[in-house]
């Protein structure tokens, strides 16, 4: 760009205002359209200037009031007027051309580039979901008798007794104990709940109703991982960079919620968390994913990985499930036979008369 304008009176055989309008207007005859694309092919600066013009015809409309003006403030002789108004003209085309054709500028281009960034994010979604759904294919259940069912967990799960009217506004509080005396000491319910958000239930499972805070839709990428698994035995470098065939489906968050739980009560722990698993990489912190990924991942022997479901679910502002991940974490520590750890919580347990402080009572015994 410096070049051109630096040589912008270098080029003697320049073209004139009404050769540049006429070869615009298309009013040339073969012969007068031959001499001035000559001059074009002479003048890089002036070929630039016809480009600019193209995409911003409307620029030299005005170019007669320009020469008007410019003769009115500098009566000089009409071959240089010429010259000026050409050479003035055309910079302002060419910094219009340079100014439309940046990236930032280019409406259809930023399109281009905005649907091309979203194919490569929604890939790389893709390839993480794939990982996670054959990592969780590759855990074997724990025996039957062993693991936290359905029935154990709805039978199991403390009852909240205040919910908040405002889930955007929660307040962690010390939560009282209420007991509910039953004329059977057995019937007998102790209840240390009060909920810093609006619950619901699904499936007879208690859940966070994230309805009024939730808007966008969970998006699940379907495809055949039967194929993948095989095809990654073959060729184990293609793990992070293989994208097969696939769908993505458009779901509501309760309903989304609706169908992992719905496996989680059939037993099948596996599909249950991979549903989960979506849930947590689109609301990080998610505690209906927390809490019953954590009842997963017990279920299929990943401690650790229970542990931390748990541990993320005790630590989380909302305490909806507070009282439940602790029990179930020290009933994972006894599983991985860190009895210390057990021990802590259970006593922790005991000493703040919760929902399991019975429970924990009886653990105990048979630990110590």
């Amino acid at each position: 760009m410096k070049d051109k304008i630096k040589n912008i009176n270098m080029n003697t055989n320049p073209l004139t205002p009404q050769e540049l309008e006429k070869y615009l207007d298309g009013k040339l005859i073969p012969e007068e359209k031959y001499r001035i694309e000559k001059k074009l092919s002479e003048s890089d600066f002036e070929t630039d200037a016809i480009e600019g013009y193209e995409n911003n015809p409307e620029a030299i409309k005005n170019i007669s009031k320009i020469k008007k003006s410019f003769r009115a403030k500098f009566p000089v002789k009409q071959g240089f007027i010429s010259i000026a108004v050409v050479t003035v003209f055309s910079l302002s085309l060419i910094f219009f051309a340079i100014t439309y054709f940046l990236p930032g500028n280019d409406p259809v281009n930023q399109e281009k580039i905005q649907v091309a960034e979203n194919k490569s994010t929604e890939k790389s979604q893709v390839i993480e979901q794939i990982k996670s759904d054959l990592e969780i294919e590759d855990s074997q259940p724990i025996a039957i008798p062993e693991q936290i069912t359905y029935k154990k967990t709805v039978d199991n799960q403390v009852k909240p007794v205040e919910k908040s009217t405002n889930p955007e506004k929660m307040q962690i509080q010390d939560p009282e104990t209420l007991r509910v005396e039953s004329s059977s000491p057995e019937l007998n319910i102790i209840i240390n709940e009060i909920t810093n958000c609006e619950t619901d239930y699904i499936h007879d499972l208690k859940v966070v109703d994230y309805s009024r805070i939730y808007k966008t839709l969970i998006k699940k990428y379907r495809y055949d991982l039967g194929g993948i698994e095989a095809r990654y035995q073959n060729n184990e470098s293609e793990r992070n960079t293989y994208v097969p065939d696939y769908e993505v489906e458009l779901i509501p968050y309760r309903d989304f919620l609706s169908i992992a739980l719905g496996n989680f009560v059939q037993n099948n722990f596996k599909d249950a968390l991979k549903d989960l698993s979506i849930i947590s990489t689109q609301f990080p912190n998610d505690q209906n994913a927390n809490f019953y990924s954590g009842l997963c991942y017990y279920n299929l022997g990943k401690w650790n990985k229970a542990i931390k479901a748990f541990d993320e679910t005790i630590k989380h502002q909302i305490n909806v499930f507070d009282q439940e991940a602790l029990w179930y974490k020290a009933m994972t520590l006894i599983k991985k036979k860190e009895n210390d750890g057990a021990i802590e919580i259970l006593e922790q347990i005991i000493r703040k008369k919760g929902f399991y402080a019975s429970q924990a009572e009886t653990v105990l015994e048979k630990l110590k």
